[in-house]
């Protein structure tokens, strides 16, 4: 809740339709081991390797396990971004999506203004495949969004 309170973008470049509540956020720590079990979603919290403190959260989400893909995304809050925690979290996301889970392709969307994210999953291996026209539906509006693609082969992830 921290992160929602401290970003004012945050909620809408995740696409949520609302920000979030504390009630939102607690039902979803609720339903996580329901929505793993079930290959629905996998969040996964990022801590601080020295003191375990929350720092953001990496999932992997929208499985089409008949084609062996997902899609991924991440968080970080304020106080820890540009430190490399999301380049170091989506890497050993996407590893573990490819070796752990037997995926063959991870892709992730953001916004066309998002450069950030952008310039991260280029970062990061990911290739920037192209735009998704209207692609989405979000707080009544449609939005583009830029769409960008890991595969398994690739050699960022081997």
């Amino acid at each position: 809740m921290r992160a929602f309170s401290e970003d004012s973008d945050l909620a809408i470049m995740l696409g949520f339709d609302a920000d979030p509540t504390e009630r939102d956020v607690r039902r979803m720590i609720r339903r996580e081991a329901r929505d793993r079990a079930a290959g629905e979603v996998a969040r996964l919290a990022i801590a601080d390797g020295a003191d375990d403190r929350f720092l953001g959260l990496a999932l992997l989400h929208t499985f089409v396990w008949r084609h062996a893909r997902a899609d991924c995304g991440f968080m970080v809050v304020p106080d820890a971004r540009r430190g490399g925690v999301a380049l170091e979290a989506l890497g050993l996301l996407v590893k573990w999506a490819f070796a752990g889970l037997g995926l063959a392709r991870v892709g992730m969307t953001t916004l066309p203004t998002n450069g950030p994210t952008q310039a991260l999953a280029e970062r990061a291996g990911f290739v920037r495949e192209g735009v998704l026209r209207s692609y989405a539906l979000e707080r009544g509006e449609r939005r583009d969004n830029v769409v960008f693609g890991a595969v398994a082969g690739d050699p960022a992830w081997a």
